[in-house]
């Protein structure tokens, strides 16, 4: 296997498909001491987001379940997508988009949703907003905008902080706001400028 091991440079799906349907073998070579195969196993841990509480972010939780069951662990289509409790077709799809995305953060060592970097940008000046309005004006899910954010805590570009200090702000000024509103509302009826009904 080691020979066939050093053709593995991540060069197309396919290629990404058979290093998958070989992690456990590239597991017992590692533990056997051998290099190439230990080299291939972080690459793949990294892409697949298995490296614990420092794990980069290139396929969604969604898409590692199905990858692992189809690929990894050998199920079958309709065995996996009784597992997730979706169907077989969201399997694939599952597996397909989460292969791109791995194949490129390999090829490039970048996460995907990086490359756009107006979204990006967006999500650091607008941190503030709640993530669901946050998602919704960028047309991406929560988990994506959640990712972004972390990944930007994480590199130092957003303070960690800054969400909920913002969200703390936002609540003192909604209830000073209704304070403010409740004994402007007594202060008429003080001054007799509010009629009240008898």
């Amino acid at each position: 296997m080691e020979a066939s091991l050093n053709e593995y440079r991540f060069a197309n799906i396919d290629g990404l498909r058979r290093v998958l349907r070989s992690y456990h073998d590239l597991e017992a070579l590692a533990l056997q001491g051998d290099m190439t195969s230990a080299s291939i196993l972080l690459d793949l841990c990294t892409a697949l987001g298995t490296g614990g509480d420092d794990a980069i972010f290139v396929i969604t939780k969604r898409q590692r379940q199905a990858i692992f069951l189809l690929l990894i662990d050998g199920k079958q289509g309709d065995e996996a997508a009784d597992i997730m409790g979706i169907s077989r077709v969201v399997v694939y799809l599952h597996v397909a988009v989460g292969l791109k995305h791995m194949l490129h953060y390999l090829q490039t060592k970048e996460a995907e949703f990086f490359r756009q970097p107006w979204l990006v940008d967006y999500v650091r000046k607008n941190a503030h907003l709640p993530r669901k309005e946050l998602a919704s004006n960028c047309g991406k899910s929560t988990q994506t905008i959640d990712r972004i954010i972390r990944k930007l805590r994480n590199d130092g570009h957003l303070a960690a902080s800054s969400r909920s200090t913002s969200r703390r702000n936002s609540r003192r000024r909604q209830k000073s706001g209704e304070t403010s509103e409740a004994s402007a509302g007594v202060s008429d009826i003080n001054r007799g400028a509010v009629n009240i009904p008898s």
